[in-house]
């Protein structure tokens, strides 16, 4: 008897046992499959949302808390700084861009954004639907 032969009589003799094994075996492969995929669909998402954004100036809080709200848009925002304070920071020659954003209250859930028309060119993103608000300081 060679090996062959020993393996397929023991598949025949427990057919219910041979089903489960290879059950559990595809299922755990489909499982690292999948969490591979959602690592690198996370990464990849991540990447996206940070586009070129070095470093992100709020008010006093949590850091944690400032990047998810201002750059990722997860969480409740901190406090806002002075819009002359973000136009102090901008000006500074070792800043290339400078794009201050100001979140107030919300309609129909969602957030009502103050910021310049650079925060748009920074993700690449076009109004799906509106316009942007023109002529209000002048």
């Amino acid at each position: 008897m060679n090996i062959w032969s020993i393996s397929i009589k023991n598949i025949k003799s427990k057919p219910l046992y041979t089903f489960l094994s290879v059950f559990i075996l595809s299922l755990s492969i489909a499982l690292l499959l999948g969490i591979q995929q959602l690592e690198k669909s996370f990464k990849n998402q991540i990447e996206n949302n940070l586009g070129n954004i070095d470093l992100v100036i709020g008010a006093k809080g949590s850091p944690l808390q400032l990047v998810l709200a201002s750059v990722l848009h997860l969480d409740n925002p901190t406090g806002n700084i002075s819009y002359t304070a973000a136009q102090k920071i901008g000006k500074n020659p070792m800043v290339n861009l400078a794009v201050p954003i100001s979140y107030g209250d919300n309609y129909k859930g969602f957030r009502i954004v103050g910021t310049t028309d650079e925060y748009t060119s920074l993700y690449r993103a076009e109004f799906e639907k509106g316009r942007r608000a023109e002529n209000l300081w002048k």
